[in-house]
């Protein structure tokens, strides 16, 4: 490469140097096999436009220069990306908005084969860890030789499902510098040392427990053994509107359903021994709903309530059911926060509801959420915990005990299992801010 780029310095100092920058910035001054169709596209779609600076006019004149390298270096489909119309309309979408830019820029990425597909079981984060880093390279490269073997080819039928089946066999490859680990392991190891430094320097007491549970969380909690009698309620509430549900002018399910659920697992009403009209009668339907709408398991059409291939997906196995429900049990990110606390206190022993609040309470506010610029108080904490523990008591997660004056929560098998599961597809899922 070096003596391309005399050659070019040669014939025209101002596009030599120019394509000596490109070469530069490609390959950080190693060599040319450092270049691959991914990175040129980061440098023509976004580094240029982005990074560089110059009107729109003199970034042209820079794909020009970095096209005749490519030429010359026998790289013809790099060349190409350099002279696309689609290059171009990127550079002026740009020219518009930075905003505008970045989305044809993510658009032309993704349908262009060499960008990873996030998986069902594993999602690229924004922010990435070395070890993320190098797999996603190392994926790059793959849907590179596999489009150059014709394996595959962006735009054709089936051709993001090969995406797919490459991007997962480069995650499940042995590591090449950790044995017994794939990329994927090595991955889930360095999100939960994140998670883990993420308070270590403002929360010492939440550090700890985590702490405590770090190894349990290196692999996928066991399914557990009752998972089929626990889940059979999101079973039937999948397949009941899979064979149709017409909601009610207020957005519920119908009274047959209501009244179906309630006979087939003896649901107490509580204040009434009268047959329920509606779901808001039967709290355990009305949370049911509320869940599978959170998870998009079921999706309201006109005044229908239809599966979604996720709903689908999960009437028909009651194990990915229950890692959907786990991972979203909790609605939203202050939730999540403080079912984390709570699980982690009642794993640890702790049972007094009076003594969980106070104690999560505390570990929250020390982790640095506020409400209204002050720490929230107990009563904020109790009222997100129960949104998570409501949906788990309906699927028999935790029992109640103590009098009336002291109640206590405790967690059963099933609880304690989807909780950490929870907890896990948290701390090693993909991270979207540093």
């Amino acid at each position: 490469m070096q003596q391309v780029l005399k050659d070019m310095v040669a014939e025209d100092p101002d596009r030599g140097r120019t394509a000596q920058s490109v070469a530069d910035w490609l390959t950080a001054g190693e060599g040319v096999e450092m270049i691959d169709l991914a990175g040129v596209q980061r440098f023509a779609w976004y580094g240029l436009p982005v990074k560089w600076l110059g009107s729109p006019d003199e970034h042209r004149w820079v794909l020009a220069a970095a096209a005749e390298l490519f030429d010359r270096l026998d790289l013809p489909r790099y060349a190409t990306v350099c002279r696309r119309a689609e290059t171009l309309e990127i550079l002026d979408a740009y020219a518009v908005s930075n905003q505008a830019g970045l989305k044809a820029f993510r658009k032309a990425h993704q349908r262009s084969g060499v960008d990873p597909p996030d998986l069902d079981d594993f999602v690229w984060g924004d922010i990435m860890g070395i070890e993320e880093a190098v797999a996603q390279g190392t994926a790059e490269g793959a849907l590179e030789e596999a489009m150059t073997q014709g394996t595959l080819v962006p735009g054709a039928r089936g051709w993001r499902s090969v995406a797919a089946e490459v991007t997962a066999g480069v995650l499940d490859s042995a590591h090449p510098t950790l044995p017994g680990q794939t990329h994927r392991t090595a991955i889930v190891t360095e999100r939960l040392d994140g998670w883990l430094r993420d308070v270590e320097g403002r929360s010492p007491i939440l550090h700890t427990l985590r702490s405590r549970q770090v190894n349990r969380l290196l692999h996928p909690i066991p399914v557990p053994e009752n998972v089929a009698e626990r889940i059979e309620p999101i079973i039937w509430f999948l397949g009941r509107v899979d064979e149709g549900a017409r909601l009610t002018q207020a957005g519920y399910v119908p009274t047959t359903m209501v009244r179906e659920g309630w006979e087939r697992f003896s649901w107490d009403l509580g204040w009434t021994d009268r047959p329920p009209r509606t779901e808001t009668e039967v709290i355990q339907i009305h949370e049911l709903h509320l869940l599978l709408r959170r998870l998009g398991a079921v999706r309201r059409r006109e005044k229908e309530l239809r599966l979604s291939r996720l709903g689908d997906s999960m009437r028909d196995d009651p194990q990915v059911a229950w890692r959907k429900v786990a991972a979203g049990l909790s609605d939203g990110e202050w939730a999540r926060a403080v079912a984390e606390v709570f699980t982690l206190l009642l794993v640890g022993g702790e049972t007094l509801d009076r003594k969980l609040e106070s104690k999560a309470r505390a570990i929250v506010a020390q982790a640095g959420w506020r409400t209204d610029g002050e720490p929230p108080d107990t009563d904020a904490v109790a009222s997100a915990w129960w949104t998570t523990r409501r949906p788990l008591r309906v699927l028999g997660g935790l029992e109640r005990g103590g009098d009336r004056r002291s109640p206590t929560t405790t967690l059963t098998g099933f609880g304690q299992a989807t909780l950490l599961e929870q907890i896990r597809a948290e701390a090693t899922g993909p991270r979207s801010r540093p």
